[in-house]
């Protein structure tokens, strides 16, 4: 994510409070050095919407800029619009979506179904990963009634403290799902990743 528009990659964090850090880097992206972090603002305050913020960054309504969607403790859900600048954001205030995403969801916006649109798929503390289908548009978001994403017939989820990201992971043309996780049965850290089967 390159915060300020200047070619590098940077990095975005929310803590457990509900604060979201921004860390510039001033090298490459192939040797990053980031600089003292410094507090996200909204509206000229310190932003915080809630505890264990869990941020995203994307063009979410596609006018060149980007926008945030934040996760946080509670199973709020917020979509966030840039109303100022590509390098310097201002975001928009806004109440959080209807979404049942369970709790601690962590949202990702991604063209699940390959209609065009963004929709959105969040991993909730059971790591359970919830689905909710764009019936709008990018520009008015709308979303379905969620549905939970499975393998097998069965949900993914066998861990907690989950952490999703969508990639294809082996170049098929295909979503797959890549998981960093805590295990139930020894409380150890996992990387886990689902491969997505053609229909």
């Amino acid at each position: 994510m390159d915060w300020n528009s200047d070619g590098k990659k940077d990095l975005l964090v929310g803590d457990t409070d509900g604060y979201i850090y921004i860390y510039l880097n001033t090298a490459t992206d192939a040797a990053p050095v980031l600089v003292q972090a410094r507090l996200l603002q909204l509206n000229g305050d310190t932003f915080n919407l809630g505890e264990r913020a869990k941020p995203e960054i994307t063009d979410f309504n596609n006018d060149g800029k980007k926008d945030l969607i934040v996760g946080l403790d509670n199973g709020d859900i917020f979509l966030l619009i840039n109303t100022g600048t590509d390098a310097a954001p201002v975001f928009s205030q806004a109440a959080p979506l209807s979404l049942n995403a369970g709790l601690k969801p962590q949202p990702r916006a991604f063209d699940w179904n390959n209609d065009g649109k963004k929709d959105l798929l969040c991993a909730d503390e059971r790591a359970v990963v919830h689905y909710f289908e764009n019936i709008g548009t990018d520009e008015k978001p709308a979303f379905a009634q969620g549905k939970t994403v499975q393998t097998n017939g069965v949900d993914v989820a066998s861990f907690y403290r989950t952490r999703l990201d969508i990639t294809d992971f082996n170049n098929d043309g295909q979503p797959d799902l890549l998981y960093g996780a805590t295990s139930r049965d020894d409380h150890q850290g996992y990387l886990y990743l689902y491969l997505a089967q053609k229909q």
